[in-house]
């Protein structure tokens, strides 16, 4: 765990960037996400799968996802995808 990490949830914890912004961690499942999971409806869906695209992380050489609408990023499929 990174020292500026807080828990949000039972699940999820907020992290800082460094360059001072913050993102979300699910320890549960890796995702990530700039946006806060208080902020999200179980019952909605986060975005259409056309919003979208792959990449591979330089680093690990893992294909992961991103949202060009939210931000979000995630190493899991999105639903859809």
């Amino acid at each position: 765990d990174l020292p500026s990490a807080k828990m949000v949830d039972e699940d999820w914890e907020e992290c800082e960037t460094e360059d001072g912004g913050s993102y979300f961690y699910n320890r549960a499942t890796g995702e990530t996400s700039w946006l806060s999971p208080l902020n999200r409806k179980p019952s909605q869906p986060l975005m259409k799968a056309e919003t979208w695209e792959s990449a591979v992380d330089s680093d690990s050489g893992r294909e992961y996802f991103f949202n060009r609408e939210t931000g979000e990023s995630t190493y899991e499929r999105p639903e859809g995808v």
